[in-house]
C-alpha cells in the first residue's frame, strides 16, 4: 500500500530535478551517438603517460580505433557521467523526501493522517525507485531512437538495453543506500557527511582503479565494480550475476530504510 497524495507531493517537489537530470542524460546520449557517426573509424589517442592519458583512463575512456557504437557509449556515457550524475540526484532526492519533511514539520503532519510509518516509508522508497527508473528508461529510449536514425548499421539493441539495465541496478543500490541513510538521521550535515564518505569514497576508488596496474585493485572493494558494462556487452554470465547482486542488495537497503523509519525518533 502507498499514499498517492504523498507521491503527488513528492513529484511536485522533485519534478524539476528529475527531469533536469533526465533531459541532460538524454541529450548527452544523443550527442554522443551523433558524434560517433561523424568520427567512427578514426583513432583516438593521447600522448602516452601524459596527464590527458591518465585522466581518460580514470574516467573509463579507452584509446584506440572507434569501431563499435556500444563500446564508444560505454566509454563516453557509462564510464563516468551515467555513474556520477544520477548518484548526485539520488543523494539530493533522498534528502528531500525524508530529512526535509522531518525538519520542516511536514512529516509530523503526514503521520497525523490515517497512514502508518510503513506506508509512508514505502511510498517514499517507491517514488525514489520510480525516479531512477524514469531516468534510465528515457535515456534508453532516446539512445535506441538515435541509433535507429543515425547509425542503423551499428545498432545492437540488446547489448545497449542490457548495459542500461545494469546501470539501473547499480543506481537502484546507490539510491537504496541514500534512502537508508536519510531514514536513519535527522540532520542535513549528518546525511551529507555519511553519503559523501561512503559513496564519495567508493567513486574515488573506482576512478583510481581505472588507472590499471597496481591501482586496479582499488576498485574491487566498491559497489561500482559490480557494474561491468564490458562484460555485459560480451555476454558473460558473471556480469548478469553481478546485476542480480546489485538488485538484491538494493532491495535489502530499501527494506532496511523503511524499517529504520518505523523506529525513527522524529
Amino acid at each position: 500500500m502507498i499514499s498517492l497524495p504523498l507521491m503527488k507531493r513528492d513529484w511536485k517537489d522533485t519534478w524539476k530535478l528529475t527531469w533536469g537530470v533526465t533531459v541532460f542524460l538524454g541529450i548527452y546520449t544523443a550527442v554522443m551517438i551523433g558524434l560517433y557517426d561523424v568520427i567512427k573509424g578514426m583513432e583516438i589517442q593521447t600522448v602516452p603517460q601524459s596527464f590527458a592519458s591518465y585522466l581518460c583512463m580514470a574516467l573509463g575512456i579507452h584509446m584506440g580505433v572507434l569501431s563499435d557504437l556500444n563500446q564508444f557509449l560505454m566509454d563516453m556515457v557509462y564510464g563516468f557521467l551515467f555513474l556520477l550524475l544520477p548518484m548526485i540526484f539520488e543523494i539530493v532526492a533522498a534528502r528531500r523526501m525524508m530529512i526535509k519533511l522531518v525538519r520542516n514539520g511536514m512529516m509530523t503532519w503526514i503521520l497525523s493522517t490515517p497512514n502508518d510509518r510503513g506506508k509512508i516509508g514505502g511510498t517514499q522508497a517507491l517514488f525514489l525507485i520510480l525516479s531512477v527508473a524514469i531516468q534510465t528508461v528515457v535515456t534508453t529510449v532516446t539512445g535506441v531512437l538515435c541509433m535507429s536514425l543515425l547509425s542503423p548499421q551499428e545498432i545492437d539493441i540488446f547489448g545497449y538495453v542490457m548495459m542500461n539495465t545494469g546501470a539501473f541496478m547499480l543506481h537502484f543500490l546507490i539510491s537504496g543506500i541514500c534512502f537508508l541513510i536519510s531514514s536513519s538521521v535527522n540532520g542535513n550535515k549528518s546525511y551529507y557527511r555519511l553519503t559523501a564518505l561512503i559513496l564519495g569514497l567508493f567513486f574515488l576508488l573506482h576512478l583510481i582503479g581505472n588507472l590499471g596496474g597496481f591501482f586496479e585493485y582499488a576498485k574491487f572493494g566498491t559497489i561500482f565494480s559490480l557494474y561491468q558494462p564490458q562484460k555485459i556487452l560480451d555476454g558473460e554470465n558473471r556480469a548478469y550475476l553481478f546485476m542480480m547482486i546489485l538488485f538484491i542488495s538494493g532491495i535489502l537497503f530499501y527494506w532496511g530504510g523503511v524499517q529504520r523509519f518505523k523506529k525513527k525518533n522524529l
